[in-house]
């Protein structure tokens, strides 16, 4: 243990609306509460590990190429994937999630979440592009605002 503390992760309102989504049109009235809650498990002990101390994350997904005309430096970005999610089946079951590492700032700010049922590949360059730039928007605003220890 090299003594750093683990990155931030901070869940912003884009995501959670994605989050919220996914999770009502999936694990709604007619899903098991069994399967709602390992699914929220699922997802949260993903974020949080990124809390974790250590010089870095560990890489927990897939790399991903930044879409056309979006400034790269300083982050990365990648795809976290679940061939099962608890509960779902055909193309519902397969889980994505994409988010952008900050290096500098040793943050990772989800962007969204989704099934193939929404998204056979991944949403559209055009939606993906409009969150990476929110994010990054964000991210550099970010040293001015109050930001909340362990705001999963």
């Amino acid at each position: 243990m090299t003594g750093f503390l683990g990155y931030q992760i901070e869940i912003r309102s884009s995501y959670q609306c994605y989050f919220n989504s996914l999770e009502k049109k999936h694990y709604g009235k007619k899903a098991r509460p069994k399967d709602k809650q390992e699914f929220r498990e699922l997802v949260f002990s993903f974020l949080k590990s990124f809390e974790s101390e250590g010089d870095a994350p560990v890489c927990h997904g897939r790399k991903m190429e930044f879409p056309k005309k979006v400034c790269s430096a300083g982050f990365l970005l990648y795809k976290k994937s679940w061939a099962k999610l608890p509960g779902l089946e055909g193309k519902s079951k397969c889980g994505r999630l994409i988010y952008l590492e900050c290096t500098e700032q040793r943050l990772i700010l989800p962007l969204c979440i989704y099934t193939h049922a929404e998204w056979e590949k991944q949403v559209s360059a055009k939606e993906l592009t409009s969150l990476i730039v929110e994010a990054q928007g964000w991210a550099a605003t970010r040293d001015s605002r109050q930001v909340r220890p362990g705001s999963l």
